[in-house]
């Protein structure tokens, strides 16, 4: 079976796919990771050099590829269900999980992990972190919603989260 973890970035997707992979025995995958090895550079520069559409296809592409697997925990970024087809791909191709939270959530992690310099979304000058997550999370809010599973991430104790999302991988 394939799981695909959707949410905002911050949200703990890969850190909740690591840890579900171990209970489960399942290969983990990070399409962030999987996007990075292909193109052979980071992200950042993949969003300097050739733009937000470049990338996007490319995400597009790598999901696509990634799919051609039997079995996985997929950490999709943050806006990958939000571009071209690709929530129709995931919920055609698996089960989407969508780890909700409140974006004080997201920006204590984010500024508790120090991710924000690594999340291109972040880079522009002037931006409020509070603002443009709370951005993100109304532009994209429609698309997770349509996740075949939803877990309040943000109101649960860690256990309680493996243990929904193991549930999930059993049924």
């Amino acid at each position: 079976m394939r799981f695909f973890l959707i949410g905002l970035p911050g949200s703990g997707k890969s850190h909740w796919a690591k840890l579900l992979g171990q209970a489960t025995m399942l290969p983990v995958l990070d399409l962030d990771t999987e996007i990075e090895k292909h193109a052979g550079k980071a992200i950042n520069e993949i969003f300097q050099q050739e733009g937000e559409t470049a990338f996007r296809d490319l995400e597009n592409k790598i999901l696509i590829k990634i799919c051609e697997r039997n079995s996985f925990i997929l950490a999709c970024g943050g806006g990958t269900p939000c571009f071209l087809d690709n929530m129709d791909i995931i919920k055609f191709q698996g089960r989407s999980i969508y780890l909700q939270c409140d974006v004080g959530f997201v920006v204590h992690n984010l500024q508790r992990q120090n991710e924000v310099s690594k999340r291109p979304l972040f880079q522009q000058k002037g931006h409020d972190l509070k603002k443009k997550s709370e951005d993100l999370l109304s532009e994209r809010k429609a698309f997770y919603e349509k996740a075949d599973h939803i877990i309040t991430i943000d109101r649960l104790k860690e256990v309680d989260i493996l243990n929904q999302l193991k549930m999930i991988t059993l049924n």
